[in-house]
């Protein structure tokens, strides 16, 4: 504001979810919380992720004023609706803690025009020194450039200066972020050290993460957890109704990332290491564990989708997905075949088209309709017709409730609700038996190759499993925490004095000074700490495979986690049962009244050794699959 004040300018407004970044900027600027309220002004700046520039974009009227974002990854043209546009990106993070040399830092910028073009730079020219005009591709190259050098040693810093001398651009344009990243050297480990455009690794961006989905959790899912248990999913006129809080958590979800966030960037996520998304996703089971699955879904659907379908399917369809306006699940089971994969009957017809014709049913498909949702996208297992018997000819498919035509809108796909099962628990996690062409006009887009369909989905059904155990150990460490704090508030009976005798003259003791009730809650918190440590520990090998420099290493973590995979599925699902019942045992009589939450985490507990492959399919493949796999070579890994 001082910079702009010294040119007769000032900043006019601030809108935000939170007021917690706005007051970083400026505690005399007006904040705002609803587009409605926006003055005019000249200048209109986006400081959102990627993913969002278009959204708020959208929404904006600037009628002939500039409108920039300020990312060096987006193109310009996000904001073509607009009469003047560009892009005003500073190659710097901006910390809160310290003190810029605004003059210093390179703003890179670009305008749809010659006339916004101008009126950028010299906007830019009062903040910095050096200001350059460059197109899309060059300013990429720079963002890159400078991610390179900011959190890779030395002699990247050579390989960032070669890439730009390659491209003609002046390599003194990043020596400001080497300069601050080595200032930050002198006080810190390298660990810690990112201070330019990163990868969504760094702790701060971590920490910053993780604190807005606890207070997400807080504030839109703790508080209706009980009312979902007493006001459930249900079935009517071909459709299945949810809580409004699934419409909370898919939308505002999508824009928190809580379904891009372990996404690479280009496809519009956070770069976020699986191990970070893991823990922000069981804050929300701790929560309330009826809802983080509709957006599980979403995320394991739309991973499939990048992973194995071609391009047009993954522009068709990802960018909806993970913003929340489409959800997403996986279906596989049939009402003949239960866990059989090898015996669906869902058919797949060839037509003349890029299209196969969808025929059949599946029941349990967890998230499979809701009447918030504007579509949802299936991930299903069936048999084209002439293909071999069993699992060797099952191929996968996306199949949408409504098929999106080239002009955007939407078409009905013949795919029907035919009910919502009514549960013991997780009541507000709809489960839908779901029927496909019925009319004969259900159309499937064939995802990868004929036949490969269950490799394919085990990509997903091994992410499930993982999610199983760890919503498992979310419930198990609820409940232990509800048990714990009754513990600390009931007074009951009086301890053992030294003689071995009590003294009805005392005032009662709290419980948790009996030492049977300090048993439990010690075998719950080992419980559920134990289990989410398990939890984790998949989610780390997921990154370090991921990340592997080597094939060798890839390897390695690749075949243990195919090791750990059911032991992290069921080991939290039994013994979570056995925990939470516990927690029920320390409430006494009122743990069995629904008065008390224990009774409902005892319910919502219970389905977890059940989904994704009950607790005995998971024992076969432990033992029948894992530990004979490659002569034993994952066995051996596990135990050194």
């Amino acid at each position: 504001n001082e910079i702009l004040k010294n040119d007769s300018l000032h900043l006019n407004q601030v809108f935000g979810r939170s007021k917690f970044r706005p007051k970083h900027i400026s505690d005399e600027v007006d904040y705002v919380k609803d587009f409605k309220n926006l003055k005019t002004s000249d200048y209109y700046f986006i400081c959102v992720s990627d993913n969002q520039i278009s959204k708020i974009s959208n929404n904006l009227d600037v009628n002939d004023k500039v409108i920039v974002h300020l990312s060096g990854s987006t193109d310009i043209n996000v904001l073509s609706k607009h009469k003047n546009y560009g892009v005003f990106y500073p190659l710097q993070t901006f910390s809160y803690e310290s003190e810029l040399l605004f003059k210093e830092i390179p703003i890179l910028i670009e305008g749809n025009n010659k006339n916004t073009s101008l009126k950028i730079k010299t906007l830019a020219k009062l903040f910095s020194k050096k200001v350059k005009e460059m197109n899309g591709n060059e300013r990429i190259i720079c963002h890159i450039s400078a991610t390179i050098a900011n959190n890779f040693s030395n002699h990247m810093v050579v390989t960032a200066e070669k890439l730009l001398e390659k491209n003609k651009i002046d390599k003194n344009l990043i020596k400001p972020i080497i300069f601050e990243t080595f200032k930050k050297l002198k006080k810190t480990s390298a660990i810690d050290v990112q201070t330019g455009p990163a990868f969504r690794n760094d702790k701060e961006t971590i920490d910053m993460f993780l604190e807005s989905i606890k207070d997400f959790s807080d504030r839109e899912l703790f508080p209706v957890f009980k009312e979902m248990d007493e006001k459930p999913a249900y079935y009517e006129d071909g459709k299945i109704h949810v809580h409004d809080k699934v419409k909370t958590l898919m939308h505002q979800g999508g824009e928190m990332g809580i379904i891009s966030a372990s996404f690479d960037y280009k496809d519009g996520g956070m770069q976020m290491p699986l191990i970070a998304h893991t823990a922000a996703i069981f804050i929300m089971e701790a929560a309330n564990n009826h809802l983080p699955g509709y957006a599980g879904l979403t995320q394991g659907a739309a991973e499939l989708i990048i992973h194995f379908a071609n391009e047009e399917l993954n522009k068709k369809y990802v960018p909806n997905m993970l913003s929340g306006k489409w959800g997403g699940t996986m279906c596989l089971t049939e009402p003949q075949a239960g866990s059989s994969l090898s015996d669906i009957i869902t058919k797949a017809s060839r037509t003349d088209e890029d299209y196969f014709n969808i025929s059949g049913q599946k029941i349990f498909i967890s998230a499979g309709d809701n009447h918030f949702t504007e579509n949802v996208v299936h991930l299903l297992l069936a048999r084209i017709e002439g293909a071999p018997a069993g699992t060797k000819g099952i191929s996968l498919f996306i199949v949408p409730k409504n098929r999106p035509n080239n002009d955007g809108s939407l078409e009905y796909n013949d795919v029907s609700t035919l009910g919502d099962f009514q549960k013991m628990g997780q009541k507000g996690y709809c489960t839908s038996h779901l029927g496909f062409g019925d009319n004969d006009d259900c159309r499937g887009w064939l995802v990868g190759e004929e036949n490969k369909g269950l490799y394919y989905m085990f990509l997903m059904m091994n992410a499930a499993r993982i999610a199983v155990g760890r919503g498992a150990s979310a419930i198990a460490t609820a409940a232990y925490n509800a048990s714990l704090n009754y513990a600390n508030e009931r007074p009951q009976g009086r301890k053992l004095s030294s003689d071995g005798k009590k003294n009805p003259d005392e005032k009662p003791s709290l419980i948790i000074e009996h030492p049977d009730v300090r048993r439990m809650l010690l075998f719950q918190k080992s419980m559920s700490e134990g289990s989410l440590s398990l939890v984790l520990l998949a989610a780390k090998y997921y990154d370090l495979e991921n990340t592997a420099e080597s094939d060798d290493e890839k390897y390695k973590y690749k075949t243990l986690l195919e090791m750990i995979i059911p032991v992290v599925k069921t080991y939290p699902s039994e013994a979570g049962n056995i925990s939470v019942s516990n927690g029920i045992q320390v409430l006494g009589g009122y743990g069995y009244c629904s008065d008390f939450i224990l009774q409902q985490y005892y319910r919502d507990i219970r389905i977890a050794s059940i989904y994704e492959g009950t607790t005995g399919i998971q024992s076969q493949d432990l033992l029948g699959r894992k530990i004979t796999m490659n002569n034993g070579k994952g066995l051996h890994l596990l135990m050194s």
